[in-house]
């Protein structure tokens, strides 16, 4: 089953601190009546994504994202004010340009197989970060494109996942108020999309359980 998820984008700012105020990307996720991923949108494929046309990494890593055929990016929130990296991206040199773009900011990056995750040194443990076992098949099967900007707040996010799913994704308190970073992923598994949630906030993995029925997905708090 393949579910285009709508992409949520706007301006990025603020970082992930106590009190961060909201974010035009955190408004416009929580707006489900905007349209859908767009063709123009997911289809600026061809061209080269130079550092020096930016100012932030979270500018930076949104061109990157909009610059992809195929799988994605991940940026954990709080990382989207540092400047951007002097790098350039080509089209067909992801694998390797993602390397360059977190050497460059001074941060370290994984291949999620869904996404490449890009995380500064010290988080390594969200590589651990798995829905686990209790998920239905039915949510597995479920793959689609998702982006956000940084400053989206999680219940933003996992409402828009509802919205275009038609299966319920909610979350209690102690996660559905935390911040998302930057994340564009495509053609991927709605578990993995949550992953890279839950990831992009910082949220540990042994803070964190998901378990679902055939209609609902519930995020929880572990303690």
């Amino acid at each position: 089953v393949y579910i285009l998820v709508a992409m949520a984008l706007g301006v990025v700012s603020g970082c992930a601190t106590t009190g961060k105020p909201e974010t035009d990307s955190a408004k416009a996720s929580g707006d489900l009546s905007r349209e859908p991923a767009t063709t123009e949108k997911m289809s600026k494929r061809s061209q080269t994504v130079n550092g020096a046309d930016f100012e932030t990494f979270g500018e930076f890593i949104r061109a990157v994202g909009e610059a992809r055929e195929s799988g994605g990016i991940v940026l954990l929130d709080g990382l989207e004010m540092k400047g951007a990296p002097p790098v350039a991206i080509a089209p067909g040199s992801f694998q390797k340009g993602a390397k360059e773009i977190a050497r460059s900011a001074e941060c370290l990056v994984q291949d999620m197989d869904s996404y490449y995750l890009i995380y500064p040194p010290g988080y390594e443990t969200l590589l651990h970060t798995s829905v686990g076992d209790l998920i239905t098949p039915k949510f597995r099967e479920l793959r689609g494109s998702f982006a956000i900007g940084a400053g989206t707040r999680m219940y933003n996010a996992l409402a828009l996942l509802t919205e275009t799913t038609g299966m319920t994704i909610v979350a209690d308190n102690g996660i559905a108020d935390v911040y998302c970073g930057e994340i564009f992923v495509y053609d991927a598994p709605v578990t993995a999309i949550v992953e890279a949630l839950l990831q992009s906030a910082r949220i540990p993995p042994d803070a964190v359980a998901v378990e679902s029925t055939d209609s609902y997905m519930f995020i929880r708090t572990t303690s």
